[in-house]
């Protein structure tokens, strides 16, 4: 057996011509976490691979340790991908990670040696690192490891139970880790998808995690509601690693990011200081945000923001529990807009308690903003969200075997022709209005 440790994204591309694709960061973390321990460790990303190939390649290492990310959207290649591997690969200590072991870890104990649920940075790298130095095996490490001072661990083994609290590192601790190991990924392949899309070759960079608002939709099993922030310091170090590998714009994937507007005025004056000169886009929120700092984050490089605008009825904001008001979301974009910054917003239509005319409303103000993309979805209940314990009919380990298509993953009260036909018709009306794509 090879003294290495395989981390598995299961994700297979499939036939949408809208996909937005970024090479997986948690992967590429504790890779780089795991080397820096002194143990060998691949990424192997499944988006650009088929599943056979995807077996013969890791069965074909006989790594010590496969460990696979799991959540919602590929739980199902997921699990199918570990009935494989079992056939071929006897001796090796199967884990997995990731929203969903996090959630539920009772459910994949039976199928993996350990479950690892929440963030396992500087955690699950030492626990390799013990597994391989003192040659454990599949069958002998809950007695040859201290399991229990491994945290956040969902273990039965031989008729034992081991289970250990939570584990997240603060944010001090969080800015001693190395920077993601992006060079063991893919990324060139994601260039070159980048390149044929839009021309760009953007790469994905988060700087905090975690949220601090309720919104029902919303899960959040690993950071919860506490923010955690990286030092911008650490957070430029990555820029200019990414810049090297040749990406020249940047996602910014935090939840949270134009929230702390004081960490944000210092983001762009380093962006600036710098001289970085990558464009980059970021989700944010629809408040606070003075004209000030947005014309700040404009000469900082931001080119496009994405806002959750979600309705177009304060009714059903309340019903999300979104903190916001339809107001605060119209000044929002013509802020952003005003500014020369291109507005992207999120809607959903079919709300459970909502009804045609709150729809219809909806509709209507996608069509009425000066957005520059908008995307319209039905609710999608993901499992730890509020959103999940109250709508019937659905599994935990359902898949979203329709990639943005307008059907629903439980019993809805809305009629799902009604609402194909209305997004549709807005959609169209929408490219013909303004002459541009939705990313639908």
């Amino acid at each position: 057996m090879n003294k290495k440790v395989v981390l598995i994204y299961p994700y297979f591309l499939t036939p949408l011509e809208s996909h937005t694709l970024f090479a997986p960061l948690g992967i590429s973390y504790l890779s780089a976490q795991i080397k820096e321990t002194g143990i060998d460790a691949v990424q192997y990303d499944c988006t650009f691979e088929n599943f056979t190939d995807a077996v013969q390649t890791i069965t074909g290492g006989n790594p010590a340790i496969v460990g696979i990310y799991i959540m919602v959207s590929m739980s199902k290649n997921a699990l199918r991908l570990l009935g494989e591997l079992k056939k071929w690969l006897k001796t090796t200590l199967f884990v997995c990670g990731g929203p969903l072991p996090t959630l539920y870890p009772d459910r994949f104990a039976h199928d993996f040696d350990v479950v690892f649920t929440g963030a396992q940075d500087n955690n699950f790298s030492f626990f390799c690192k013990e597994y391989i130095f003192n040659a454990c095996t599949r069958e002998d490490f809950h007695k040859k490891m201290k399991l229990t001072a491994y945290r956040g661990i969902y273990c039965l083994k031989n008729s034992l139970r081991i289970v250990t609290g939570s584990y997240r590192l603060s944010g001090s601790a969080l800015n001693t880790l190395p920077l993601p190991d992006r060079e063991g990924t893919q990324y060139k392949k994601y260039q070159e998808f980048w390149k044929h899309k839009d021309g760009s070759k953007p790469a994905v960079l988060m700087t905090s995690y975690g949220c601090p608002f309720d919104c029902e939709f919303c899960s959040k099993p690993v950071y919860g509601n506490v923010l955690v922030k990286r030092d911008l310091k650490v957070v430029m170090r990555e820029i200019e690693n990414i810049k090297n590998l040749g990406f020249n714009t940047l996602w910014i994937a935090d939840d949270t990011f134009t929230l702390d507007t004081g960490r944000l005025r210092e983001f762009c004056r380093l962006m600036l200081q710098n001289k970085v000169g990558m464009k980059w886009s970021c989700l944010s929120r629809v408040r606070p945000i003075d004209f000030d700092l947005v014309l700040l984050m404009k000469s900082a490089g931001c080119s496009k923001v994405y806002l959750g605008l979600e309705s177009g009825s304060d009714e059903t904001l309340k019903l999300m529990k979104k903190g916001i008001t339809v107001r605060e979301g119209e000044q929002a974009v013509r802020l952003f807009n005003s500014a020369g910054i291109k507005t992207a917003g999120f809607f959903m239509a079919g709300y459970p308690g909502e009804t045609v005319e709150r729809v219809e409303e909806t509709l209507s103000l996608a069509l009425e903003l000066p957005l520059d993309e908008i995307s319209i979805s039905v609710p999608y209940p993901l499992a730890g969200s509020k959103l999940f314990e109250r709508v019937s009919g659905i599994d935990y380990l359902d898949d979203w075997e329709f990639e943005n298509e307008i059907k629903f993953l439980y019993r809805s009260d809305f009629d799902n022709g009604y609402l194909e036909k209305r997004v549709g018709e807005t959609l169209a009306k929408f490219n013909e209005k303004r002459g541009v794509k939705s990313f639908q």
